[in-house]
């Protein structure tokens, strides 16, 4: 039976994370862009390293994405581009 898992995004100040977890809450597999020295972001970098990010993560974990089924975000202060 295929394993459902679960992927959380963090928009950071020093950088981008995504980590898949499995069922139990165990970590399946992490990627991390460090994002260093950044007083202003842009929007179409954090949206193409939230990308990168997640498509690394998602690759290294070689697992059916659509047994992802579930996602959550968080970001800091009002960076969240829709």
């Amino acid at each position: 039976m295929p394993q459902n898992t679960f992927l959380g995004i963090d928009i950071g100040t020093s950088g981008i994370k995504s980590v898949l977890f499995d069922e139990e809450g165990q970590e399946i597999s992490m990627s991390y862009i460090e994002k260093n020295d950044i007083e202003e972001f842009e929007a179409e970098e954090i949206f193409k390293d939230t990308l990168s990010s997640i498509r690394e993560t998602m690759g290294k974990s070689k697992i059916d994405k659509n047994n992802l089924v579930a996602m959550s975000m968080s970001c800091h202060m009002h960076s969240l581009l829709l």
